[in-house]
């Protein structure tokens, strides 16, 4: 129980953030504040019954840490103190939006109508664990990738802790497979377990493409100085390989669980998700420039890095020549000065006034499709989405 107490304690910190899961985009939200009250949102996560479902999601974390790391062997007690660290560092953080998409899923597209059992709740917050410890696996690789000093709150990214380093990587491959361990465990016997093996898979090969595009965009432009690479195309295909999977994931498994087989709801569910990844990207882009390192708890190394990311594919479209050289000369040099003179172009540009616009309209098509009579699925489940990816405070 002591154990048990310590862990609640030093996870109160993320409980605490489903009262304030906006204060890292505060640079923007006044501005939106008009569209967001006419528009239906449903604010799920702010419920008192969604607080009471997060804090009961969090509290069965402790069960997947004693799964994953129990053993009969002897001589490996170290080796599994170490997952069990890299578990407890790394998976019950953030937001832990997936993991509640992959809920509200759920109880939204149940077909019973009787009350759901434990069990069953249970069962459901295992197969959200498992899309968590997914989620962390790639994150730490992208961590390294990026070579990003933190993660969620000014916490350090595992592989800067001094007694980690170069081993996260192998960490990362340690949660990746603690994710199949997890699904035969609870869901071998289920008619989806087959499917929801391979759609994993097929998540971490797309994600990890959208990781390697992203890495070469930047490194083909530091060889070469050249901006062609840095268009609204290759932007979209990184939108659709990361963070569009990754919103699709959590629905998708979700479906499979409650035997939603549809192609119709399926296409429908993978391209509102790509949009709301479209959206959420964009958001993402511009706060790793815009907002204060303070509020967003991670340092800001999208123009030291030459990312492509939508301010750059958006400036480069409006800017004159001579702004356009001052990009082509400063962008990804990875100096302070430089950075400061991409982001002053970046102002002139009015990026932020631009970004506002688009976001509102892309936040009103959403709304649009998810309100449409053609559309198949509980809206709610994307409302959920859509208040993450279009936070107010």
């Amino acid at each position: 129980m002591a154990m048990f107490g310590n862990f609640l304690k030093s996870i109160r910190p993320h409980l605490a953030q489903f009262n304030r899961i906006s204060n890292q985009r505060r640079w923007f939200a006044s501005s939106n504040q008009s569209v967001s009250k006419r528009l239906p949102i449903a604010n799920f996560y702010l419920t008192d019954e969604s607080k009471r479902d997060t804090e009961l999601f969090v509290r069965n974390f402790p069960r997947v840490v004693g799964e994953l790391t129990k053993t009969n062997e002897t001589g490996v007690e170290d080796f599994y103190d170490n997952v069990k660290k890299a578990l407890e560092y790394n998976v019950p953080v953030g937001h832990l939006m997936h993991g509640l998409v992959c809920i509200g899923a759920n109880k939204y597209l149940r077909k019973s109508s009787q009350p759901m059992t434990d069990y069953e709740l249970f069962q459901i917050h295992m197969l959200a664990w498992v899309y968590e410890i997914f989620r962390a696996s790639v994150n730490i690789i992208d961590d390294m990738v990026d070579n990003g000093d933190t993660r969620y709150g000014n916490k350090l990214s595992w592989f800067k802790n001094e007694d980690v380093g170069m081993v996260a990587a192998q960490d990362s491959l340690l949660l990746y497979s603690s994710v199949f361990s997890m699904l035969r465990e609870h869901f071998s016997d289920k008619p989806f377990y087959f499917t929801m093996l391979e759609t994993i898979n097929k998540f971490f090969w797309e994600m990890n493409m959208g990781q390697s595009m992203d890495i070469r965009f930047g490194a083909n432009f530091k060889k070469t100085r050249c901006l062609s690479e840095f268009n609204l195309e290759n932007w979209l295909l990184l939108v659709y390989k990361k963070a569009g999977y990754i919103i699709y994931g959590s629905l998708e498994i979700g479906l499979l669980m409650q035997g939603v087989t549809d192609p119709v709801q399926l296409s429908q569910a993978k391209h509102v998700s790509f949009l709301l990844g479209r959206l959420f990207s964009q958001m993402d882009d511009m706060s790793d420039i815009f907002a204060d390192c303070d509020d967003t708890g991670t340092f800001p190394t999208d123009i030291a890095e030459a990312k492509c990311t939508w301010p750059m594919v958006t400036a480069l479209q409006v800017a004159n020549n001579e702004q356009i050289q001052l990009l082509k000369d400063n962008y990804g040099c990875g100096n302070p000065e430089c950075t400061q003179i991409v982001k002053r172009v970046f102002t002139e540009l009015r990026l932020v006034d631009l970004y506002r616009e688009n976001a509102k309209s892309s936040y009103e098509n959403i709304v649009k499709i998810l309100e449409a009579p053609t559309f198949k699925l509980p809206s709610s489940i994307f409302y959920y989405c859509l208040d993450f990816s279009y936070t107010r405070n």
